[in-house]
């Protein structure tokens, strides 16, 4: 009898256990500032898309923050929460309408973070040049994302740093971010990316030349550093 009351209690305690961990699992995806952090005088509507973005359901999550990217700098109180869920990487069903269109594709929370970080600009990019440097890849990875977005130019020389990163997710999208800036500064070290060996970092490397520079050469480094040496900025 003590046997069989010692089992169900058992079971009692690990179904209480997992019940607790199925509770916790959302809130770690969650800002890590807690909703008191929210500051006093924000405008309401940033407030109410801050709250949001502690709701348990990644979509709900993902959605305050696209939101809180679409009021750009006046959501600039918002940056801090937004940084704190860059690895918030649980997965959902998003839709994009360009024009007419409805594109249907995956997200995530942090993604959408990053997006709206790049919106908010000038106040995001401390932040996030320190989140490039977070021992976490899928941070580092959004952080270029996001600085990308930013327009900035103090991204530049820490994105080209990040080519070097030792995940190959975070060269891929600093390279990416790399494009969207603009700065010739780049060219050289995008052009040592296309002989790092993996697809993902070396496509998104040529994009960047091509839109750095309106030329077409392919993926052959070689190529691009004759052209470099005879025509560009050294």
């Amino acid at each position: 009898m003590e046997n069989t009351r010692t089992s169900g209690q058992k079971r009692s305690s690990w179904g209480c256990a997992i019940v607790a961990l199925l509770l916790v699992v959302p809130a770690s995806a969650q800002p890590k500032l807690g909703k008191e952090a929210i500051p006093l005088d924000v405008p309401s509507d940033v407030r109410i898309l801050l709250e949001h973005c502690f709701e348990s359901q990644a979509s709900a999550r993902g959605d305050a923050a696209k939101k809180l990217g679409e009021l750009g700098a006046r959501a600039s109180a918002a940056v801090p929460f937004l940084v704190s869920i860059l690895g918030d990487d649980e997965s959902f069903m998003d839709s994009i309408k360009i024009g007419t269109m409805v594109i249907h594709g995956m997200s995530s929370p942090g993604r959408q973070a990053a997006v709206a970080l790049g919106s908010i600009g000038g106040p995001a990019v401390e932040p996030l040049l320190r989140s490039l440097q977070d021992k976490a890849a899928a941070n580092r990875d959004k952080a270029a994302l996001a600085l990308g977005g930013t327009k900035d130019a103090r991204a530049v020389l820490p994105l080209i740093d990040a080519l070097a990163d030792k995940d190959a997710r975070v060269r891929a999208e600093a390279a990416s971010a790399l494009g969207s800036l603009k700065d010739l500064r780049a060219v050289p070290p995008l052009i040592a990316a296309l002989r790092g060996g993996e697809q993902a970092v070396t496509g998104k490397a040529h994009e960047a030349l091509q839109e750095l520079t309106a030329q077409k050469f392919g993926k052959d480094p070689a190529q691009w550093q004759e052209w470099w040496q005879s025509h560009g900025k050294q």
